[in-house]
């Protein structure tokens, strides 16, 4: 049974460890990402709807609600640095009765709460003018609202892990990890061999 060393584990190639992954690697810091798949993304993020949130339903005072507006602006700007295809829909939601206006007014108050970027009231007319097919008798315009090529989203960050000296190794599963003095010692199962390796740090 083989021992490496490596400053940053990370468990899973999604979206989000891919994501963490390049970060590290850009500070300088030796990173490798064990995939259990035979290539990236091929669980729940290549199976997502790939839209660009806006943070309009978060509770206040949530990480979510914290950081999704920012996050927002940050990957529209990403998507247009790197060419990676997406599109800036906005979005519409509507109060049908007029018993859904006050739900929709309090969504409204959150949105704004949450740093929502360009949220407005608008009218049912103002909607049919724009998409014919949607009754109702008051709606909010989110226009940060978008989608995103997930895949192609994660092979640009793969390839930034890449560029910076970074790794992702397929076909390995963790198994289990136990602290040791000041570092994680991880046992991964690659390839059918059980192979130790240890890190400052673990990212599951």
């Amino acid at each position: 049974m083989s021992t490496n060393f490596v400053d940053v584990l990370v468990i899973g190639g999604g979206v989000i460890g891919l994501a963490i992954a390049k970060s590290f690697a850009a500070k300088g810091r030796e990173v490798i990402v064990i995939e259990k798949e035979n290539t990236f993304g091929a669980v729940t993020s290549s199976r997502n709807s790939g839209v660009i949130h806006a943070g309009v339903y978060y509770d206040k005072k949530s990480l979510k609600a914290k950081f999704c507006a920012d996050g927002n602006s940050r990957m529209y700007k990403y998507c247009e640095k790197y060419n990676i295809p997406h599109v800036n829909t906005g979005k519409f939601i509507v109060a049908t009765s007029s018993n859904e206006i006050p739900k929709l007014e309090e969504i409204y108050a959150k949105a704004k709460y949450n740093g929502v970027e360009g949220i407005k009231k608008v009218t049912g007319s103002y909607v049919a003018s724009k998409e014919p097919l949607v009754e109702c008798i008051e709606a909010l315009f989110v226009p940060s609202s978008g989608i995103v090529d997930q895949n192609a989203l994660m092979r640009s960050y793969l390839g930034e892990l890449e560029e910076n000296s970074g790794n992702i190794v397929f076909n390995s599963q963790f198994l289990n990890s136990e602290i040791l003095d000041d570092k994680f010692r991880s046992t991964v199962l690659s390839d059918g061999e059980e192979i130790i390796i240890d890190s400052s740090v673990v990212i599951n």
